[in-house]
């Protein structure tokens, strides 16, 4: 046997397709990824949301902080619409705003 002979040999038997038998499981491949994975629940104790739902709030639920943070904005419209909405607060809750403030 020449050397191109072996050569041709040795490629069939490396690319030779593997033959099933009934009832048997097909073998793992060598290059198949394992995708699964496991997660784990995040549990937050101390949430910022009964905080905020002890704030003081406009007709479109805009807590005060959210409003003075507003009186900064570049629109002249978003400042006024601001303006307006904390003296109406002002005007309604005096006594806690005075409260929450001093």
């Amino acid at each position: 046997m020449g050397k191109k002979a072996k050569k041709n040999k040795k490629k069939i038997e490396d690319f030779k397709k593997v033959k099933l038998k009934v009832g048997r499981k097909l073998p793992k491949q060598l290059n198949l990824t394992n995708a699964s994975f496991t997660h784990k629940s995040l549990i937050i104790r101390n949430q910022m949301v009964d905080e905020e739902d002890q704030q003081l709030r406009d007709q479109r639920n805009r807590s005060v902080s959210d409003l003075i943070s507003r009186l900064s904005h570049p629109t002249a419209s978003t400042r006024e619409d601001s303006l307006r909405c904390l003296e109406q607060l002002l005007q309604s809750h005096t006594c806690e705003f005075i409260q929450e403030f001093h």
